[in-house]
């Protein structure tokens, strides 16, 4: 029977070949028996020649044949003919059968254009033409072009449908599409249900062309999340289609494939398993192997395995779409890049991220140059990049691609689009990541908004947004605004979905989210356990998600003392977080057993183990904060303020433990990042980049890795022949012998990895009993080294804030130790925010100061009298750069500058203490003029002449104390400046307006002479190698003010001008009146001296004294408030 079945099919194909040659052969004589008036009678024979050329697929011949057709009409009959119009329309038919499309534009719009010309402006070939056009400018994502073709199309098919009943339901069916891809889904509404209508009533229900009216409005209601009306639709698209066309022809692969598609986005998976794999199945057979159609089947089929989790079926399915759509389309081809972004897809799901990148990149280039920059495809394509550089944590390039694909989306599909509003929540959701909330939130309410328009209020997609939105508001504390929006989006995925759907695990976290804010602990719970028992049946127990869902669990036991029970969560989340090699979800594990054992203080192992984890979260962050250079400095200062609570968390367990030269490596790590961040411009590096590991936290980092490894490996081997095994790839029995001993070896792996966990303590424990963690306690700290240069007695306190208390490590000429406070971040924010209101209103500081000196000085008062001190110097973080030292009370009322000298320590500066070992000469420069919107300084000329004795006017009857220049105004230029830096002064004076924009070294500037402003960054690049003191006696010179700012910019000034080697900076915490700062500047250089008697320390700290005991100036004021000598703080080198 087969035999007789393949002679059938060649006799038939030598039969059309036949009648072919025959008919090509009769064609080649010209037509006398019939001429025609109007065409001419080549004209006709090479149309009668074309139509068998096209009829038979000869595309090459027929493009030849149709160009001569066009030639002679528009030769004979002239450009404008009817005729002429329709040889142009045959030859763009043509280019698009050879999928040229730009060569088929032109004539359709010339034809077009004669045809209205000649009054054929509602003829059925205008309708079709229309068409033919509209349908290229859809492929090419110009829909704002196609609109108005289908449109006309649509007109002339309703004027002319009483007679063409199918010209009518293609164009509703044209534009029902269209406006379905511009996201105009209640415009498409209407339309392609008449043309289902139509078609029934015209064609039957049973009608294979009812069949596709069938499956595009099904298409159209899945796109609105209205899965439960497209499921009947496809179902019976599908049952019409296998009537008609029979159970195994094409159309019956594709109506299987819609169904199965709309029952994975239903979560539906095991349903779809199977429509997908018959649909896979007919097209092989129908069209081959390596049939377009067969390529579109193995996509959606990876598609499916992938949303299971099945990773590596899915990969295999991807590479062999790709496969076959490279070999039959070309390796350019715009479909193409759809393919290559699934697989790349699913490589990043398995975090293969080179290879996810490299076909990311591809498929983008692949979209640019088949389809253009602007073509909604290719904003698909930069989406997907941008999510790809996100999950690296590679913000910095993320971000211009979200921009990007949002701003050609809002250009080509609309500003209320659904994909604009997809860019939108990704851009959001980036910025949440990077801890920018403000600038997430209204991303997010409008992309909300555009859901609801276009999608519905009970669409799942809205439900994500809502859900999305409603977490961020929790994270900022907006507990009640955030409730409904979770519990709504709750409600819509379990409506759309289920509640055993994936989509439902992020409300539910969400939700445990909120019962863990308010403090109802006991009602979080069994709603995280239930998203984690979702994770684990949907996606997989070694899903990335699963891992995060068990690191919130293990965070939410921690929380409610189960210690046992968080340690057990946490311990199989980093299993996972070692088989995903998701960095975020390392760092996320690692800082809750940081915490986590970090609370177990109790057990003498347990701070040991949480300075390990630290460490390994701490140096994630600095990858990440790496990767961020280049960005907005807003966005790294985000990032920073949201990620320093590890740095001060470890450093204080550091503290805990002694271990306070590993503390201080922790803080500098922060501190010059944050230097780093100021001046970035000035094209300099951050400095240390991680933190050490010492003793055994080197011994257990390399062991922990090399089981890690060890178990990933046997699990993904046993992983692949598993799912093998539950294909239909039988395993061959070697591969069952192998498979039998892999999954005891991944037993034993996994075994002796958690056993490894578990055992980590313990031998922490016996390591602490060994001097190998001690290290610290030998160390020369870097404040210790210099406070013992200090021969008068100095101390170092360097206060790291965390949220429940303030380590402080206290560095002194024999050693450093650690010591807390318990007070936590806000208490003290509180105090310093009070002091601060209190001195600029000049109105009675003693409640919040005394406050401040029982919180910061009390806890180390007797280590400092121990110590013989006479000088602090303190290195603060956080707003307590904003603390005005000086004016702290103890409870007899004695400002702290009565008993010590004070300085800061800009630990992100190499400072280095040693006394002047030249007089002091100095450089005076000033403004005293109104520039640019700043007022005049008319005290500057009294500041000045009070420091310099070169012989000028004197002030109150003294003359300068320091032998030196000034200049003055105009001639206060930057060459000045410049040369002062150079000459021979060691000192240099500045009395000018300093503005500081924090994070903008561009518009942070020094005013000079003449009103030329001098950058931050330009001060960064300049040598300060001469200058032993540099004096700021500016309005401004140490701090900004701005909103977000965590005090970074306090240091910030004094640590760029020592970084570039000065000794010494003075500069001031706020505005300062110029009679006051003339009496103190005179008074500090008086008591430094010449020959330099006094400490510069020592020497501020004796012109602040004289203002607060110094006598009444008149008329019942006096200099005595901290308002006018509290401000001034010296930074660097204080001897």
């Amino acid at each position: 029977m087969k035999n007789r079945f393949e002679l059938g099919r060649a006799l038939l194909h030598l039969a059309r070949w036949a009648l072919r040659l025959s008919a090509l052969a009769v064609l080649t004589v010209p037509d006398r028996a019939l001429p025609n008036p109007v065409d001419p009678p080549q004209a006709s024979m090479l149309s009668r020649q074309l139509t068998i050329h096209l009829d038979f697929g000869e595309y090459a011949q027929a493009l030849l044949k149709a160009k001569q057709l066009l030639a002679v009409r528009e030769a004979q009959l002239g450009p404008d003919h009817a005729l002429t119009a329709r040889s142009m329309s045959t030859l763009a038919e043509v280019y698009l059968e050879l999928g040229q499309d730009e060569e088929a534009i032109p004539l359709y719009e010339r034809g077009i254009g004669i045809l209205e010309k000649e009054g054929g402006a509602d003829s059925q070939s205008m309708g079709v033409w229309s068409s033919n056009l509209g349908e290229i400018y859809v492929r090419k994502g110009l829909y704002d072009n196609a609109l108005p073709l289908y449109e006309k199309a649509l007109g002339i098919a309703e004027r002319t449908g009483t007679t063409d009943a199918l010209s009518l339901s293609t164009a509703l069916h044209n534009l029902g599409g269209l406006y379905r891809l511009m996201g105009r889904y209640k415009q498409a509404l209407p339309l392609l249900q008449r043309a289902l209508e139509l078609s029934e009533a015209e064609e039957g229900s049973e009608h294979h062309s009812t069949g596709a009216s069938l499956s595009a409005l099904g298409t159209l209601y899945s796109n609105m999340g209205r899965f439960q009306d497209a499921l009947p639709l496809f179902q019976r698209s599908l049952a019409v289609t296998e009537r008609t066309r029979g159970a195994e022809h094409l159309s019956t692969g594709t109506a299987a494939d819609n169904l199965g598609n709309l029952l994975q986005q239903m979560g539906e998976y095991e349903q779809a398993l199977g429509l997908l794999t018959r649909a896979l199945a007919i097209s092989e057979k129908a069209g081959g192997p390596e049939h377009p159609a067969t390529a579109q089947a193995l996509n959606h089929l990876a598609n499916n395995y992938r949303s299971m989790g099945r990773h590596d079926q899915a990969l295999a399915l991807y590479q062999r779409a790709v496969m076959i759509a490279e070999k039959t389309l070309g390796a350019s081809h715009p479909d193409m890049s759809s393919l290559l972004g699934n697989l790349a897809g699913v490589h990043q799901d398995m975090g293969h991220y080179r290879q996810a990148l490299e076909l990311h990149q591809r498929s983008l280039a692949i979209s640019v140059n088949a389809l253009g920059p602007e073509h909604p495809s290719t904003a698909t394509r930069m989406n997907n990049l941008g999510l790809m550089y996100q999950e690296m944590g590679r913000f910095e390039r993320a971000m211009p691609l979200y921009l990007r694909a949002m701003t050609v989306s809002e250009k080509v599909n609309g500003t209320d689009h659904p994909r604009t509003a997809t860019y939108l929540n990704n851009l959001a959701h980036l910025y949440r990541e990077m801890d920018s909330d403000e600038r997430a939130v209204p991303l997010y309410m409008r992309a909300i908004a555009i859901s609801e328009l276009k999608l519905g209020p009970d669409h799942p997609t809205t439900g994500l947004r809502l859900n999305n939105l409603g977490t961020l508001h929790l994270k900022r504390g907006r507990a009640k605004l955030a409730l409904p929006m979770i519990q709504r989006a709750l409600a819509i995925q379990e409506k759309a979905h289920g509640s055993e759907h994936p989509a439902v695990i992020d409300p539910l976290t969400s939700l445990a989210f909120f019962y863990g804010v308010t403090g109802r602990l006991e009602a979080a719970l069994p709603l995280l356990q239930r998203a984690l028992a979702v994770s684990k049946k949907a996606l997989g127990s070694g899903h990335q998600s699963t891992g995060v869902k068990l690191s919130q669990l293990g965070s939410l036991y921690r929380d409610m003392g189960r210690s046992e029970q968080a340690l057990e969560a946490f311990h199989e989340a980093l299993l996972v977080a070692d088989a995903t090699a998701d960095p975020r979800l390392f760092r996320l594990v690692y800082e809750g057993l940081m915490r986590l054992h970090g609370r177990q203080g109790d057990k003498e192992y347990q701070t040991s183990l949480a300075i390990w984890y630290g460490k390994q979260a701490v140096n994630l962050i600095q990858d990440v904060r790496g990767q961020l250079q280049g960005m907005r400095r807003d966005l790294q200062d985000n990032f920073l303020s949201a990620n320093q609570r590890a740095y001060q968390t470890l450093a204080n367990l550091l503290i805990e433990e002694g271990r306070i030269a590993e503390a201080e490596q922790v803080l500098a790590m922060l501190k010059e990042n944050e230097l780093f961040e100021l001046t970035r411009s000035s094209g300099g590096q951050p400095g240390r980049r991680e933190a050490d590991y010492v003793g055994r936290e080197r011994e257990a980092l390399a062991e922990s890795r090399r089981l890690a490894a060890q178990a990933v490996r046997d699990a993904a081997e046993l992983s692949l022949l598993d799912k093998r095994a539950k294909s239909d790839q039988p395993l061959t029995a070697a591969e069952r012998v192998r498979q039998l001993s892999l999954l005891k070896v991944a037993e034993t792996s996994r075994a002796e990895y958690q056993r490894f966990l578990a055992q980590l303590g313990q031998s922490f424990a016996e390591a602490a009993r060994r001097p190998v963690l001690k290290e610290a306690d030998s160390q020369v700290t870097r404040l210790r080294s210099q406070v013992a240069q200090d021969g008068d007695g100095a101390v170092g306190l360097h206060y790291s804030v965390a949220e429940d208390r303030v380590g402080i490590i206290v560095s002194t000429a024999r050693g450093s130790f650690g010591r807390f406070s318990n007070v936590g971040r806000k208490a003290l924010t509180n105090q310093v925010v009070a002091l601060r209101k209190a001195v600029l209103a000049r109105a009675d500081t003693q409640a919040p100061a005394q406050a401040l000196w029982k919180m910061l000085i009390e806890p180390v008062q007797d280590d400092i009298q121990a110590a013989g001190a006479r000088t602090l110097v303190v290195s603060f973080s956080d707003e307590l750069r904003y603390l005005p030292l000086a004016a702290l009370q103890n409870p007899a009322g004695r400002y702290l500058v009565e008993d010590y000298a004070l300085a800061l320590w800009a630990s992100a500066a190499d400072t280095r203490a040693a006394p002047s070992a030249t007089p002091w000469n100095v450089s005076a420069m000033g403004l005293t003029q109104a520039r640019q919107g700043f007022p005049a300084l008319p005290g500057v000329l009294q500041e000045l002449n009070g420091i310099v004795r070169s012989g000028s006017e004197t002030v109150r009857g003294r003359s300068g104390v320091l032998p030196g220049s000034i200049v003055l105004d105009a001639q206060f230029s930057r060459q000045a400046f410049e040369s002062a830096l150079t000459g021979r002064s060691n000192v240099v004076h500045v009395a000018s307006h300093f503005d500081f924009k924090p994070g903008d070294e561009s518009r942070s500037v020094l005013l000079l002479g003449e009103g030329e402003p001098l950058s931050l960054g330009q001060l960064a690049v300049l040598d300060f190698g001469r200058v032993e003191q540099l004096t700021l006696s500016a309005c401004d010179t140490a701090t900004g003010g701005g909103i977000n700012e965590n005090g970074a910019e306090v240091e910030g000034l004094a640590a760029v001008v020592l970084r570039q080697r000065a000794q010494s900076v003075l500069a001031t915490l706020w505005k300062v009146a110029d009679d006051s700062t003339a009496r103190l500047m005179h008074d500090f250089y008086a008591a430094r001296g010449v020959q330099n008697p006094l400490s510069r320390a020592q020497a501020l700290r004796q012109a602040q004294l004289q203002m607060l005991h110094g006598p009444e100036l008149g008329a019942g004021t006096s200099w005595q408030h901290p308002y006018y000598w509290a401000p001034f703080v010296l930074s660097g080198n204080w001897l």
